[in-house]
């Protein structure tokens, strides 16, 4: 078992026992963004109903954050380009690489590559698609919609 010092926080690359994948559900991350004046992001038009929010390096307890590099973390601007129709933004993508990818031990293409991969691998539940009013709904349910799209 790792020493708990190491559980959570700065960690080595490429050492952690698996991933989480996170998604976000667009329309209130962008309404809440919009109030807060942020610029820069998509609308909930332009992204699909779920964005990807990150590919998480994660311990069986805990995880890694913000790996250190031999050389400052830099997210090319054609890894952003790529990644702009299934994440919310720049700033994002980036904070995500710095945080998380830094812990993957992959370079920003690599890392972003696995997870566009990933990301499209999921099954988006019907009922989450071309919403034109609220939907309100449990943890629970939500995971029951994921979990029968994606056995």
């Amino acid at each position: 078992m790792r020493e708990a010092s190491s559980r959570l926080g700065a960690g080595s690359a490429g050492r952690f026992d698996y991933y989480v994948l996170v998604l976000g559900w667009s329309p209130p991350y962008c309404e809440a963004r919009a109030r807060k004046g942020a610029t820069g992001n998509a609308t909930p038009r332009s992204l699909r109903s779920f964005f990807l929010h990150g590919l998480w390096p994660q311990y069986a307890e805990g995880w890694p954050q913000d790996c250190r590099m031999q050389q400052r973390p830099w997210v090319p601007r054609s890894v952003i380009d790529d990644m702009a129709d299934i994440m919310p933004s720049k700033s994002v993508i980036i904070h995500e690489y710095r945080t998380h990818g830094t812990c993957a031990g992959l370079e920003p293409k690599q890392y972003f590559s696995l997870a566009r991969d990933l990301y499209d691998r999921i099954t988006i539940p019907p009922r989450f698609t071309g919403l034109d009013s609220p939907l309100v709904l449990s943890p629970d349910e939500i995971e029951g919609d994921f979990l029968k799209a994606n056995p």
